[in-house]
């Protein structure tokens, strides 16, 4: 899974980023045996910040924590995704997202299609 848009900061815990997260989507049966590990990846921009990723221990833990993240994103009506305010009142505006970790193949294929619609009125 990955999480993007989560500015970077000094001394990060990601576990504690997570458990924060967790409860916020309200999944309150998650644990920090669920995961497997837990890293950031650099971006090939370097304006960009850098995502989060994610690897559960077992499927139906990431299938919970993807669900508890829809049902909360649908309650939230400020766009896709949600506040990074939510999380920390320090950050500045903008909103965090989570969901699958694609290939680069893949993701480049979903690009191309998103591309393909936008300018085809789909």
């Amino acid at each position: 899974m990955i999480i993007s848009d989560i500015p970077e900061t000094p001394k990060e815990d990601l576990d504690e980023i997570l458990r924060i997260i967790a409860k916020l989507i309200e999944y309150n049966d998650f644990s920090a045996n669920d995961i497997s590990v837990v890293h950031r990846i650099p971006s090939k921009n370097r304006e960009r910040i850098s995502s989060i990723v994610v690897r559960f221990v077992r499927r139906t833990a990431r299938e919970a924590w993807q669900r508890h993240y829809k049902e909360r994103t649908k309650r939230d009506n400020g766009g896709p995704g949600l506040s990074l305010l939510l999380l920390d009142t320090n950050m500045q505006g903008g909103r965090f997202y989570s969901g699958e970790h694609l290939t680069a193949f893949t993701s480049y294929l979903l690009r191309k299609r998103k591309n393909y619609a936008y300018h085809n009125g789909y």
